[in-house]
């Protein structure tokens, strides 16, 4: 995962490797350029409304975005990838 001291890695790097500045990428995600800034650096996390939207214009898999929201459907899927491995 490239989430760390809630610094969104993630964005940062989608951003640097598409050669985008915070204002084309915030202008792509239909936010303002102060927020991209404030999730790179940790200082905010993305709205969980905004979670879907994101992951779709960029790629981005939402629990990358924000695991927090995400933690029961990963451990879903290793309960499954054991479950099959049991059987």
């Amino acid at each position: 995962m490239t989430i760390g001291n809630n610094k969104l890695l993630v964005l940062s790097e989608y951003r640097k490797n598409r050669n985008l500045t915070q204002l084309e990428l915030a202008e792509i995600l239909g936010i303002d350029q102060s927020m991209i800034s404030f999730l790179e650096n940790g200082r905010r996390r993305l709205d969980p409304t905004k979670v879907k939207q994101v992951s779709l214009l960029t790629g981005i898999p939402k629990h990358e975005l924000r695991p927090d929201l995400f933690e029961n459907d990963t451990n879903i899927g290793k309960k499954n990838e054991n479950h099959t491995k049991n059987s």
